[in-house]
């Protein structure tokens, strides 16, 4: 993972087993519904939390690339005002670990909420089909 510190290492692996968790979580719940109102409710709920928070997850990724722009644009006018100004080395690795880790996290969230949404479609065209049936 591109010279990321252990710890960096653990919050990814603790962020996987949580979306592998709330996953869980989602398919538990949705398997013991029993009403036929209820089986219908809930996965749409599901789904439309899973596109807010998918929403959520494009902003952030829009934040960071925006970051990352500003940090381009200010070093290019303090190199046109310094000619003698370089970026050290540990300050470029420091902006490349984010941008990986960054990522990392954000494939990771994006992963988890499509699950649960492909949980939430799964059980609701279950629910349907059972019920047209």
């Amino acid at each position: 993972m591109n010279g990321m510190d252990t710890w960096a290492v653990v919050q990814l692996i603790w962020q996987v087993v949580t979306k592998i968790l709330a996953a869980v979580l989602v398919w538990y719940v949705l398997s013991h519904l029993h009403s036929g109102s209820e089986s219908v409710i809930v996965p749409i709920l599901g789904m439309i939390y899973t596109i807010l928070r998918q929403q959520a997850i494009s902003l952030a990724k829009g934040m960071i690339l925006f970051t990352l722009m500003i940090d381009n644009i200010q070093q290019q006018l303090s190199a046109l005002s310094d000619k003698d100004y370089c970026r050290t080395r540990a300050s470029q690795q420091e902006v490349e670990q984010m941008k990986s880790r960054s990522n990392y996290q954000t494939v990771i969230e994006e992963l988890g909420v499509s699950a649960i949404f492909l949980i939430c479609l799964w059980y609701l065209g279950n629910t349907l089909w059972l019920s047209a049936s």
